[in-house]
């Protein structure tokens, strides 16, 4: 382990297959004895420290005449005895810690190495816990050893977001393949090469009639052939990307670069399980699929069989990380307007201390084919609730933001307008109605509320609902656009936005996933000040603060929705929502990866709306006064 380069090792396969030897005992013993390094041993509660020791660890030791030696013949843990921490004879210790209770109870040892088993019971922030989850903190105890530290953890797979699983993945996620006795060709056989089980009318007849196939070739297998197939030899370890072919001289070979992870991650299912004959598998199998409870059953051989996540009810989609939305750079400076811009938008955020805000300016080169949105602007105005109380600092805060924020200029010193900014309306709608009205008074137009509707829940009050009908006269929907549409406020008589909060965040994380010369990709300004980084920083922080999942939602289908379970604010992941929004309401039309939009031949522009007294409601360009 100490040659292969890495310090880190996850492990998952199936039960009984001799998981808590290979990736918690003989690393154990190998730290003991080898390095004489002290270990730190954690487990989900303390009260299983005692059997782990007694049953797993020490007939190990007491088996081995190399290992032998080294249990302690006085004090704790001598004479088959047994103690939270135990002193080996060559002066290392192997300390016992638990994942329950409070965190004191996780911070007063320290060593080089950390063995964790069922991380997945204990990976989870606890009331009695401060700080972060038990199998977080039990890592920590190796920092001070730098280079020096080892840590390995090992359990039986649950769910998709359960520790290990998350773990294999971040990992190099090593498969072993085998070598099919009739094809030669490189194989992984899987739950789905199992075959005769459901064709049996009773357990004795899945166990005589069911054999493992070759899912290349087709080749049945008997148990012979599935030994000879499972002879180290014969495995190849394969990482996440790489590729095993069959060489010219018959053997297999492994093509690709090895992932850049410093953890090496491992799997196996129970094809690999040299204790289970195929006809084991199958009664297994069999049982599961015609028990009372055929779910649950199947649920259970997913995961202590084969080795595979729980098939979740929901599912986290297109994953972005901090890294690959931080260097989405593009190549303009701050508040620089870049060439070809169209439109510029700009979403707002309300909340009792600030304004979050996001500004966007929306170029093409080829007359509405390809759309680019950078973002020129990032930042907060403060509401100045201390001393003019909530109202009249978000008032203040949205003439500031008006006044000192209207325009930029391009590279040329040319001035450039935001036309249309979009407020959240969710919470102090009034306040900003008033503050609305008092524009429109004074003739000058571009802002307007929004709406975020969700649609996690069925169509019904509080949810989104797509309209049908469009009437620019007299509403319910003056002008629809991509999961949005304007309405007229009754009460106020001005123009509001109703936005499908779910859809527009799905846009933004797409369009960050989209290659950045490409249709629809989103960037933001070159950051080169440390002030400058720091907003970017911030700002992705908060994009990325929001977790996307796709359920399935009655008289909805399925849908993609998102779920906040940070403590990260998403203010500014809001309003870059909005000021994406407002682009679309401008005429921008985007298919990004998994939004295949349509394009229009000539894409119809808000400014042709009209008031019900046949003004135009907005007036695009316009500088505000």
């Amino acid at each position: 382990m100490d040659t292969l380069g890495f310090r880190k090792y996850r492990g998952t396969g199936c039960v009984q297959s001799g998981k808590t030897f290979t990736l918690d005992v003989i690393p154990l013993a190998w730290h003991l004895k080898e390095r004489r390094e002290n270990v730190i041993f954690g487990l989900p509660e303390m009260d299983m420290a005692e059997t782990k020791w007694i049953e797993e660890i020490q007939p190990v030791f007491q088996a081995s005449p190399e290992l032998r030696w080294l249990l302690p013949v006085t004090g704790r843990g001598s004479r088959g005895g047994f103690a939270t921490l135990i002193k080996f004879r060559n002066g290392c210790s192997l300390k016992f810690m638990g994942g329950s209770g409070k965190d004191s109870r996780r911070s007063g040892a320290t060593a080089p190495v950390v063995i964790k088993t069922e991380v997945d019971r204990y990976d989870q922030s606890t009331e009695a816990s401060r700080e972060t989850t038990a199998v977080e903190q039990m890592e920590a105890r190796t920092e001070a050893f730098d280079d020096r530290m080892f840590s390995y953890e090992e359990c039986t797979v649950t769910t998709e977001d359960g520790r290990i699983w998350s773990e294999f993945n971040a990992g190099t996620g090593t498969e072993l393949y085998t070598q099919c006795v009739e094809c030669r060709q490189p194989v992984l056989p899987g739950r789905d090469d199992l075959h005769g089980v459901e064709d049996s009318g009773n357990i004795l007849q899945a166990a005589e009639a069911c054999s493992f196939a070759c899912p290349k070739c087709g080749a049945v297998w008997e148990e012979s052939d599935r030994d000879s197939m499972l002879a180290v030899e014969r495995l190849v370890p394969v990482h996440r990307g790489q590729v095993p072919v069959l060489g010219d001289d018959g053997r297999v070979r492994v093509e690709g670069p090895l992932p850049p992870t410093d953890k090496l991650s491992i799997r196996w299912n129970a094809f690999l399980n040299r204790f289970w004959r195929a006809a084991t598998i199958a009664k297994a199998e069999w049982s599961a699929l015609y028990s009372k409870h055929p779910d649950e059953m199947d649920l259970k051989r997913r995961q202590f069989a084969w080795a595979l996540p729980a098939e979740p009810k929901e599912f986290d989609l297109v994953p972005l990380t901090l890294g690959e939305v931080f260097n989405r750079f593009s190549g303009w400076g701050v508040g620089v307007v870049p060439s070809h811009t169209r439109w510029i938008t700009r979403g707002v955020d309300v909340s009792k201390t600030k304004l979050d805000y996001v500004t966007r300016a929306w170029s093409t080169e080829d007359d509405g084919k390809t759309w680019f949105g950078r973002a020129i602007d990032i930042g907060e105005v403060d509401v100045e609730w201390e001393t003019l109380g909530v109202r009249e600092g978000i008032i203040d805060a949205l003439t500031k933001l008006r006044t000192e924020k209207s325009v930029f200029q391009d590279r040329q010193g040319n001035v450039h307008p935001v036309h249309l900014s979009l407020i959240d309306g969710g919470w102090m709608e009034e306040v900003i109605w008033s503050w609305l009205i008092d524009l429109k008074e004074r003739d000058i137009n571009g802002w307007m509320i929004v709406l975020g509707r969700g649609q996690s829940e069925p169509p019904g009050r509080g949810a989104y609902n797509e309209p049908h009908k469009v009437d620019a006269a007299k509403g319910p929907c003056l002008f629809k656009g991509e999961n949005c549409y304007i309405r007229l406020s009754d009460k106020h008589k001005l123009p509001f936005v109703i936005e499908n909060t779910d859809e527009w965040k799905s846009f933004v994380h797409d369009a960050y996933a989209t290659p950045v010369n490409q249709n629809g990709a989103l960037t933001h300004f070159n950051a080169v000040t440390a002030a400058e980084k720091k907003v970017i920083r911030e700002f992705v922080k908060q994009e990325l603060s929001e977790t996307r999942k796709r359920r399935k939602v009655p008289h909805r289908g399925i849908v993609d929705v998102w779920v906040h379970e940070n403590s990260v604010p998403n203010h500014k992941f809001d309003a870059d929502c909005y000021a994406c929004v407002g682009g679309n309401l401008l005429g921008v039309r985007i298919a990004t990866r998994a939004r295949h939009v349509p394009t229009p031949p000539e894409p119809q522009a808000t400014q042709s709306i009209t008031m019900p007294d046949g003004r135009p409601y907005m007036q695009m360009g316009e500088v505000p006064r």
